[in-house]
């Protein structure tokens, strides 16, 4: 949904958004002990194994785009699962850590709800991310959280008017 709504607004992006997450969003690839190859397909373990040259090049792809983050950044996360801001996500083990607190003003936080949720702002694990946000370099970002429907959101994908406006 997320790529979906940055897709016709320049004033919004996600990693993959980015020339380098263009180039390699979708792209596995692994080698082999005592080989020079690079194999694309036939990469044993990829999501099992944590450390292999693909995640890390998401990793530090992520931490980069997190790191020139800037202004008053947004994040849209899932209000139909249990924990929304989940400590083993990529946003919150290294995006958040990765936050210049010197170039972002805020945090807005889209949680994204189906019409039958009832996951509010006040769910335990954004009270974590506001108590990260609260304590240590991160106090100065403002943090901000909206409930959005999903149909409203898929609303503001279909408005082409609201490119780079507030459509919630």
């Amino acid at each position: 949904m997320a790529h979906a709504f940055t897709k016709n607004r320049d004033c919004l992006l996600t990693l993959e958004d980015t020339l380098v997450g263009f180039m390699f969003d979708g792209l596995e690839w692994c080698s082999s002990n005592g080989s020079k190859e690079t194999f694309t397909t036939g990469c044993p373990g990829l999501r099992e194994c944590p450390n292999n040259t693909f995640g890390s090049f998401w990793s530090r792809a992520s931490d980069n785009f997190a790191a020139t983050a800037c202004g008053n950044v947004s994040v849209m996360l899932n209000g139909s699962i249990d924990t929304p801001f989940n400590p083993g996500s990529i946003f919150a083990s290294i995006e958040v850590k990765n936050f210049n607190p010197a170039i972002i003003e805020s945090l807005t936080v889209l949680l994204v709800n189906k019409e039958t949720d009832r996951t509010t702002c006040s769910h335990e694990s954004l009270e974590n991310l506001q108590s990260i946000l609260s304590s240590g370099p991160l106090k100065s970002v403002n943090y901000k959280c909206r409930v959005v429907h999903q149909a409203k959101v898929k609303d503001c994908i279909d408005d082409q008017k609201t490119l780079c406006g507030n459509c919630w």
